[in-house]
């Protein structure tokens, strides 16, 4: 299907479900060209997991990570096929009720906005990791988040968010809402074939889509398994004129508007 029809078809749904009829967060999208090396199979001394993943062969569970000292990425992990959408610590990747507030808000935040895309009929591949992978880590030591468009893979700093939340008077939660939702703007902007060449422009429309999953959740109580995100608070967290400026356009816009917005 042509782009510019699928963009129609995604007007047509924001229209109606986000009209109401119906990072730094520097969380920028990284550089991926490096190969991984993945080809479905796993190194000599590591086992394939159920999950899709390479794990030592002697492991019985995940090697917890600290925020202390900075962590070594993931080695070389396989993105699963299901579920679409994963927030993974090690190979460890069901994260909704963990004990660390951080990594089960990251996992509630990415399922949250990924359903506001599910309803607009646009899917959603994204795995991320703790402290990231290899082949996709931040290249900046105050990232809350950042993602890989092309293998669709990204990563987390527990301390930035932490951090993040702390600096701008946000709650954790709110902080890591709007975080997620600009991540994953990233890779629905790619998707489309919306991404520029100016990182400005790259990070304002992913700012934007964040604005969409604002509106999204306060719409409809029942939208958002979280609950409200207010444009306040998004911009709170998304803070510069530039930035907050973005986000009140995927505030009053739809998705097309954010894949077609410039600075």
């Amino acid at each position: 299907m042509k782009t510019a029809r699928v963009l129609g078809i995604l007007a047509v749904a924001a229209a109606l479900v986000l009209s109401g009829c119906s990072t730094a967060t520097e969380g920028r999208a990284q550089d991926d060209s490096i190969s991984t090396n993945v080809v479905g199979e796993c190194p000599s001394g590591y086992i394939l997991t159920k999950i899709g993943k390479c794990a030592p062969a002697d492991a019985t569970q995940p090697t917890p990570t600290t925020t202390t000292s900075p962590a070594a990425p993931n080695a070389n992990p396989i993105p699963a096929s299901e579920p679409d959408v994963s927030a993974c610590d090690g190979t460890q990747c069901d994260l909704s009720t963990s004990d660390d507030e951080v990594d089960r808000l990251v996992a509630e935040s990415l399922t949250d906005v990924a359903a506001m895309w599910d309803r607009l009929n646009v899917d959603v591949t994204l795995h991320l990791y703790k402290d990231g992978t290899v082949g996709c880590q931040t290249d900046s030591e105050t990232a809350t988040a950042w993602v890989c468009v092309k293998s669709k893979v990204g990563g987390w700093s527990p301390a930035e968010m932490r951090a993040w939340a702390t600096d701008h008077g946000t709650s954790l939660e709110d902080t890591i809402r709007a975080t997620i939702a600009h991540e994953v703007g990233h890779i629905v902007i790619y998707s489309f074939g919306a991404s520029s060449d100016e990182m400005v422009t790259n990070e304002t429309r992913a700012d934007c889509m964040a604005g969409g999953y604002a509106k999204w959740t306060t719409l409809d109580p029942n939208n958002s398994a979280m609950g409200r995100l207010s444009l306040d608070t998004t911009k709170r967290v998304l803070k510069g004129p530039r930035r907050n400026a973005a986000v009140e356009a995927g505030f009053t816009g739809t998705p097309t508007t954010c894949t077609e917005y410039t600075p």
